[in-house]
C-alpha cells in the first residue's frame, strides 16, 4: 500500500475515539470531562477530544489503528462472554501479550503528545546516542552512517515539533521497563455490573499502574489488569466498589502528574462531580502558612479510613504539586475519627511520608 494514498481522518492523539464513545452521555451524546487545571467538569463530542487531523505520519497512524482495532475485537469479546457467563476463548498468556502491547502502544502515544515526557525521552535517547558514538569513536568503528544520523538526530531534536513528529518511531517498537515490570503478572479483566452506582474512570494515556498493578480501561464497565497473582480462579472478576474506587483514586493521581493540556480525566458526570466537590472543599480549608500545609481547624475535615487519607493526600499533590523536600502538613485531631486515628496513626503518618509530606497532628 502506497502511503500516499491513504485519506486521513482527524486523529486522536492518545485516547481512541471507540473508548470515548463508550463514556458518551447518551442523552447528550458527548463525553463529560474533569479539567485537573480550574477544576471544571466540562464536555465535548467524542470526535473532536484531543484530536488533530494528519497528526500520525501515514506508516504510524497505520501502527495505531491496528492497535485500536485489536482493543475493539477484544472489547466485544468481553462483552459477550460476560453477558453469556461465558468464559473467554483466550488464554492466559496471550491476554496478557495483549494487555502489555496495549499498555506499551497507548504510553508511547502518551510520550509523544505530553511535552514533559517527550522531554525526557529526548534527552534519554541523546544520553544514550553519545554513549554508543563515544564507543564506535574509541573502538574506531564510527561510520559516515552513524555520524549522518547523530547530526540529523541533534537537528530535530532543536524543534519540538520536528521532534514530535520523529519521535512517532516508537510506535509499534516493544518497551523493555514495560515488559520486565509485569512479564511474570497474571491477567484479569474487571468488570462492574451494568446496575451499579459506580464506573471507572478514564486516564489520560488510557491505563494507570506501578510495579504492584495495571489497570486498562476499556469502558465505564469494563478494565483489563495485571496483577502479581490472580486473584480467584476465573480470568474475569466483577470488580467491587472498594475495587473500582481505589483504581479511581489512582487515575486522579496519575492525571495530576500531566501537562495542562491533557491533565483530565473523562468519566460519567456525576463521579466528576463529585469528586470535584471534594477537591473543592479541600481547597476551601487548606492554606499555605510559612512553607507548611494547613488544614483550617474551623472547617469541618473529618477522615474516617485510609481511603479517604489517600484521597487528601492525592488532591494535596494536585493542587501544590510534587513536594520538593519534605514540607509539613499541619492537622488537628478533630480532623480524623477518633477510634481510627487511634488505630492507624502510623499507617497515616506513613502515607503522607510516601509522598513526601510530614503530617503534624495538634
Amino acid at each position: 500500500m502506497e502511503h500516499n494514498k491513504i485519506v486521513q481522518q482527524k486523529d486522536h492523539i492518545i485516547l481512541p475515539k471507540a473508548t470515548l464513545m463508550r463514556f458518551k452521555d447518551n442523552e447528550s451524546q458527548r463525553i463529560y470531562y474533569l479539567d485537573l487545571n480550574d477544576i471544571t467538569v466540562k464536555h465535548i463530542y467524542p470526535k473532536s477530544y484531543h484530536a488533530s487531523p494528519n497528526y500520525y505520519n501515514p506508516e504510524y497512524d497505520i501502527i495505531v489503528k491496528k492497535h485500536e482495532t485489536a482493543m475493539g475485537k477484544l472489547y466485544k469479546e468481553i462483552v459477550t462472554a460476560i453477558e453469556h457467563n461465558e468464559g473467554m476463548s483466550i488464554c492466559a498468556g496471550a491476554l496478557k501479550k495483549q494487555i502489555i502491547d496495549f499498555i506499551t502502544v497507548e504510553f508511547h502515544r502518551s510520550v509523544i503528545a505530553n511535552d514533559s515526557m517527550l522531554e525526557k525521552y529526548k534527552n534519554k535517547q541523546q544520553m544514550e546516542n553519545d554513549i554508543i558514538n563515544s564507543i564506535l569513536f574509541r573502538e574506531g568503528r564510527m561510520t559516515a552512517e552513524r555520524s549522518a544520523y547523530s547530526v540529523n538526530y541533534r537537528q530535530k531534536a532543536k524543534s519540538k515539533e520536528a521532534f514530535r513528529n520523529y519521535a512517532q518511531n516508537i510506535l509499534g517498537t516493544k518497551n523493555q521497563a514495560i515488559s520486565s515490570i509485569y512479564r511474570t503478572f497474571s491477567p484479569q479483566i474487571l468488570y462492574i455490573p451494568m446496575e451499579s452506582d459506580y464506573h471507572f474512570l478514564l486516564p489520560p494515556l488510557h491505563f494507570v499502574g506501578n510495579d504492584q498493578f495495571v489497570c486498562f480501561i476499556l469502558s465505564p464497565c469494563i478494565a483489563l489488569a495485571l496483577y502479581p497473582t490472580l486473584n480467584g480462579d476465573s480470568i474475569i472478576s466483577e470488580a467491587s466498589k472498594e475495587k473500582a474506587e481505589i483504581i479511581n483514586l489512582r487515575i486522579l493521581e496519575c492525571a495530576s502528574l500531566f501537562d495542562p493540556e491533557y491533565k483530565e480525566i473523562v468519566g460519567k458526570k456525576f463521579q466528576l462531580d463529585r469528586i470535584k466537590e471534594r477537591i473543592e472543599k479541600i481547597m476551601s480549608i487548606v492554606t499555605i502558612s510559612e512553607s507548611k500545609i494547613v488544614v483550617d481547624a474551623n472547617k469541618e475535615l473529618c477522615l474516617v479510613d485510609m481511603y479517604d487519607v489517600l484521597e487528601t493526600v492525592i488532591i494535596f499533590c494536585l493542587l501544590f504539586g510534587v513536594p520538593e523536600g519534605t514540607p509539613k502538613v499541619q492537622m488537628r485531631v478533630q480532623n480524623f475519627d477518633a477510634k481510627f486515628f487511634e488505630n492507624s496513626q502510623k499507617e497515616v503518618s506513613d502515607l503522607f511520608k510516601k509522598y513526601s509530606f510530614n503530617l503534624m497532628v495538634q
